[in-house]
């Protein structure tokens, strides 16, 4: 699928999201809050396809509360923006497009805290 054909998906996401009882953010959120062991306040975490942000949201309530995101959606990055939880979001295709380069340094940080 590329960029055009996934963002076209943007306009159906909220309803198929809510019709389906889509869990896997908030399971994520779990196994993430559980095995982190840093300041969830002071984490920046990287939001890889972060979508509409559903990740983000349900982090929040585990305490963590500074997210960048990346989505090959421009269309779910809007919707993403509009959580008002992201401090950055870029558009980018994983595998296609390389991430940009301050986000490395994230994604070290993340890596080293989630470790047991």
């Amino acid at each position: 699928m590329n960029c055009v054909q996934f963002s076209k998906t943007t306009d159906v996401i909220p309803d198929d999201v809510a019709i389906l009882e889509y869990r896997a953010p908030g399971l994520a959120a779990d196994s993430v809050a559980a095995s982190f062991t840093g300041d969830r306040g002071a984490a920046l975490v990287l939001d890889v396809a972060c979508g509409t942000g559903l990740a983000a949201i349900q982090m929040k309530k585990h305490g963590f509360e500074h997210f960048v995101g990346v989505d090959g959606s421009k269309g779910m990055l809007e919707l993403a923006k509009n959580t008002g939880l992201y401090e950055d979001v870029r558009h980018c295709m994983l595998g296609d497009d390389e991430l940009p380069v301050q986000w490395v340094r994230v994604t070290k940080e993340l890596c080293k805290a989630t470790k047991p």
